[in-house]
């Protein structure tokens, strides 16, 4: 690692699905390598795995990635004892070095972390996943239509989560936008009772007028 290279890990916080619209920043990258083992004990189960990623780009605004050239996530897993441990278990030891990400980063505990579904490969055809956060800033009254249908072809968990942030967003705006349109229209019609009393009150003091 150079003398300008910064790397920062983040842990996953495999509890959590990790959601768009709860996220405060994004980065895109590539998988350099990744890495796994289970440490065993008569007590408990703990399958470990991490990522490597070289980081491409960040999306929205988080300190830590700040000038981030690399990042390595770290997953924890808690297993039963008693139960045998499926040889497909974790995430990240699926990945291979080359692929094209996209991690969404909450915040937990005043630490940026990773959820368990927030980690998507893209392909081509969901290579637009990080224009639609640029775009939206995950704020999810910005999300489109053709945004949604991107998500859901990318990650139907992601998308549900999402749709309901969209459609509630969407009936508080118009909601807003209602009453907004309401106030307008009675001010309008207050101001022409004032024009008419006005009117009124100067023909009967000065009626030649």
């Amino acid at each position: 690692m150079t003398a300008l290279s910064k790397e920062v890990i983040i842990p996953c916080s495999t509890w959590y699905e990790g959601h768009v619209t709860s996220s405060e920043a994004a980065l895109v990258g590539e998988v350099v390598k990744v890495d796994s083992h289970v440490e065993q004990s008569p007590s408990q189960v703990l399958p470990k795995e991490s990522c490597l990623i070289r980081v491409d780009e960040i999306i929205g605004s988080s300190p830590e990635l700040q000038g981030a050239t690399t990042a390595k996530l770290v997953a924890n897993h808690i297993h039963d004892t008693y139960q045998q441990l499926e040889p497909d278990w974790g995430l990240y030891r699926h990945l291979r070095a080359g692929q094209k990400v996209l991690v969404l980063i909450h915040r937990y505990e005043n630490d940026v972390a990773v959820g368990s579904d927030a980690l998507l490969v893209l392909t081509e055809a969901n290579r637009a996943l990080p224009e639609s956060l640029q775009r939206t800033h995950f704020d999810p009254v910005k999300f489109t239509d053709a945004d949604l249908a991107l998500w859901k072809a990318a990650s139907p968990r992601q998308h549900e989560h999402l749709m309901g942030m969209v459609t509630y967003a969407r009936e508080q705006q118009a909601l807003g936008d209602v009453t907004t349109l309401e106030w307008l229209a009675l001010a309008g019609v207050g101001l022409t009772l004032g024009l008419v009393v006005v009117w009124i009150v100067r023909k009967t003091v000065h009626p030649g007028n």
